[in-house]
Order: structure tokens, then C-alpha cells, then sequence
């Protein structure tokens, strides 16, 4: 790793420590119950994740379904006289389909279904 990466990867783990600090001394000043408040908010948290489980499980076997099934290579090869048309690499529908879905998603299968629009510039 260059010795400027280092440098800025330590400038932001000590951001993070600080921001941390400043937020658990100014709870600490205003006499507010820090660790009580912390481990409720976690408890929160640690809820909303379990409530989001199902439809983050329904996504990832969905989007899988769907690149295992060959129906994006299909559905992309339907299109193609459109794409052409419109001047859109075909290769690119697979991204287009699953944006809606899941922004990592199309990241995904664009980087694992066509490397070479990996490195292009638009």
C-alpha cells in the first residue's frame, strides 16, 4: 500500500475514534445514561436487522434464480435489436434489470458477466 494510502486510511480510523469519543464525553457531560442508551440503540438495531432478514434472503435467492437460470443472457439477447437501436452495449442489460432490485446487485453482475465493460469510460 503507497505510505499516502497509509496516511489517509489513519486520518480516518482516527476520525472515527474521535467521533466516538466526542459523542460518549459530551452524553457523559449532559449526565445522560451512555452505556444504557448505547445498548438500547444496539437492541434497536440489532432488531430492524432481523425484521430486514427475510427480504434481504428473498433478494439474494431471487437475483441468484434468476443469473442461474440463463434469464438475463435470454432476455438480454430478446432485446438486442432495441439496444442496438438505442446504441446500448448488450451486455449492459443485466445491470439495467437489476438496478431496480439491488444497486449491488447489478454491480455484481457486471463485474462477474462482463469483464470487459469493467474498465470502460462512458
Amino acid at each position: 500500500m503507497p505510505r499516502v494510502s497509509k496516511i489517509v486510511v489513519g486520518i480516518g480510523a482516527a476520525a472515527v475514534c474521535g467521533v466516538i469519543a466526542l459523542t460518549v464525553m459530551c452524553g457523559y457531560v449532559k449526565g445522560l445514561p451512555v452505556f444504557e442508551l448505547f445498548t438500547k440503540g444496539a437492541a434497536e438495531g440489532m432488531h430492524t436487522a432481523i425484521k430486514l432478514l427475510p427480504t434481504l434472503l428473498g433478494l439474494i435467492v431471487g437475483i441468484s434464480m434468476l443469473r442461474a437460470s440463463g434469464f438475463l443472457e435470454l432476455f438480454s439477447a430478446l432485446l438486442r435489436p432495441v439496444t442496438e437501436v438505442l446504441n446500448i452495449p448488450t451486455e449492459l442489460m443485466p445491470l439495467i434489470l437489476l438496478r431496480p432490485l439491488s444497486g449491488k446487485a447489478d454491480e455484481n453482475a457486471l463485474s462477474r458477466g462482463a469483464p470487459a465493460l469493467q474498465h470502460r469510460e462512458v
